[in-house]
């Protein structure tokens, strides 16, 4: 018999969904009676115990909010379109409806007996504030995929193509969401930006370099988005002080001058002059007039005899950073 963690209201229990239903069956029968006008019990009895059954496989006990929370919203929601698609009477009963006993008007909601007031548990749940108040922070778009989704049950293919997009992108979509989501209710959605000075930055640049994982480290270590450090090589204009730095070194020449630029040659090592083919232990290397053919397996990559150097100068720098 399958298990899971569920949240009670004071403790977490490894729970099946047979007992779930022993536990929470009181008000699941009260959440039925609300709809008696209109359809016979053993109906509703069944749609509501789909959603909860629903609820059950959708539950993760991290996201903090308690089980009952979860499964009012998962039956009611089942109800509502069991409703929609059965409409068989205008009226429905309702049990709030009062009636009169002998000098007193009552409810028929009092005559059911029940010591937990599992309304009240429910929908007064702190969670449940704390959800729509996040969901009021994202863009229309973004609670309505969360809600269709997260509380409508609907499929993520059903929303793909209202939205006119693939189903991975909303997959995807619905996940950062979530994510986004549990930041605003725990408050740490909008995390204060740490900064870094131009010495720190030009220190960091000369030891690391400014490639992708170069980038990635020094975000890591300052707390900034890799995005941010990069808008900083350009407004710190710390780009040329790489080791690995193509940029071309500007000359101050008057523009009255004939006298022609000078171009920065990169002298080609001998060995590349003496030999024409090497063979080595991971791939074969061609020697050309101007370039390098690199073989690896059926690939084959061309490179410019200038930019040799450069090659091997990136690559002991990813094997100092992967080492």
């Amino acid at each position: 018999m399958d298990r899971k963690p569920i949240k009670l209201k004071n403790e977490i229990r490894n729970m099946s969904i047979e007992e779930v239903y022993q536990q929470f069956k009181n008000f699941i029968y009260k959440q039925c009676q609300s709809w008696l006008g209109k359809y016979e019990f053993d109906d509703l009895q069944q749609v509501a115990f789909i959603g909860l059954q629903k609820a059950y496989e959708g539950y993760e006990v991290d996201k903090d909010v308690q089980f009952l929370t979860y499964a009012a919203m998962a039956i009611g929601n089942e109800l509502r379109i069991y409703h929609r698609k059965n409409k068989k009477h205008e009226d429905v009963f309702s049990l709030n409806k009062t009636f009169s006993l002998k000098d007193d008007e009552m409810e028929y909601i009092d005559t059911i007996s029940d010591d937990i007031n599992y309304e009240e548990i429910a929908f007064k749940n702190i969670q449940c504030e704390n959800l729509r108040n996040a969901l009021r922070k994202l863009k229309p778009i973004d609670r309505e995929i969360v809600e269709e989704i997260g509380l409508n049950f609907k499929g993520q293919k059903e929303i793909a193509e209202k939205f006119n997009l693939s189903q991975s992108y909303i997959s995807r979509k619905y996940k950062n969401l979530l994510v986004k989501l549990r930041k605003i209710m725990e408050g740490d959605d909008k995390m204060p930006e740490k900064k870094i000075t131009r010495e720190q930055l030009v220190k960091e640049v000369r030891e690391h370099g400014t490639g992708k994982d170069a980038t990635k480290l020094i975000a890591h270590k300052y707390g900034l988005s890799p995005g941010t450090i990069k808008s900083y090589y350009d407004t710190m204009d710390v780009r040329s002080e790489s080791k690995n730095y193509k940029g071309k070194k500007t000359q101050n020449i008057d523009k009255n001058t004939t006298e022609p630029k000078q171009e920065i040659k990169v002298e080609v090592p001998s060995f590349l002059q003496e030999i024409k083919t090497y063979r080595g232990s991971i791939g074969q290397y061609q020697i050309n007039d101007d370039n390098v053919d690199l073989q690896f397996g059926n690939t084959t990559v061309s490179i410019e005899k200038e930019n040799i150097m450069n090659l091997v100068m990136e690559l002991s720098e990813l094997n100092r950073i992967i080492s």
